[in-house]
């Protein structure tokens, strides 16, 4: 009696299972890598407007083209609209060029007028983070599908390097690699999240996210990437 009840229970599973396949409702896993930057890619500010700071001051950021590593589990609701978990690695950072022409000023702390010389400094920053993400998933047609929600987004790691440090003085010192470290990054935010995807063959797509997030943290407030994926077998599951 008990092997008959569940040969029942295993033929009505399979029924719904078929049913939902027969109208594109499949639950999947998906895999997908990718490259990130910061947004604006390359920024440029002019450091003159401050006080007492040399018309020729300059500070230039440049995104450092990170990397993206994503899992999802798409639970489909009906055939156009699904339920997305994700678990997300990411890494993020810019490189800061710097370029100031220091005031002088006696002991006495008088003003003696601008240097004659200047110094360039060259920083890279960059950022390691885990984020946990749920999404509503909406598929315009079998191809093209878009999704958005809120992600919770853990620091991981800091790292901080000195590339170069010149002065345009008759010396002409240059330093390189003048100092480097690593600590952990405690800070945590919530982002909203946006992304699009396209189905290019069978299981394989492109997918493009976008990232804004809701607390600065130096510069990596907001992002976009791009990147392939694979759609793995469904888990056959019935709610």
């Amino acid at each position: 009696e008990s092997k008959i009840k569940k040969e029942n229970h295993n033929k009505i599973r399979n029924q719904k299972l078929e049913e939902r396949k027969s109208l594109g409702i499949q639950n999947n896993w998906a895999f997908k890598i990718g490259t990130t930057s910061l947004i604006p890619f390359l920024t440029k500010s002019n450091a003159s407007d401050g006080l007492f700071v040399h018309p020729e001051d300059y500070v230039d950021k440049t995104s450092i083209l990170g990397i993206n590593i994503e899992i999802l589990y798409n639970h489909k609701v009906n055939s156009k609209i699904g339920i997305i978990n994700s678990l997300n690695y990411y890494y993020l950072g810019y490189v800061e060029e710097s370029y100031r022409i220091p005031m002088q000023v006696d002991i006495s702390g008088q003003d003696l007028g601008f240097s004659d010389y200047g110094s360039l400094l060259k920083q890279r920053y960059s950022y390691e983070f885990l984020s946990v993400s749920l999404m509503g998933s909406y598929s315009i047609n079998d191809r093209f599908s878009v999704m958005s929600g809120i992600s919770f987004d853990k620091g991981l790691y800091y790292t901080y390097e000195v590339l170069e440090h010149s002065n345009d003085d008759p010396n002409n010192s240059t330093n390189y690699l003048l100092g480097s470290y690593s600590k952990p990054l405690t800070r945590s935010f919530i982002s909203l999240v946006v992304s699009i995807k396209y189905s290019i063959f069978k299981q394989f797509f492109i997918c493009s996210d976008a990232k804004w997030t809701f607390n600065r943290i130096n510069y990596t407030d907001k992002y976009i990437g791009i990147g392939i994926g694979i759609d793995l077998k469904d888990f056959k599951t019935i709610d």
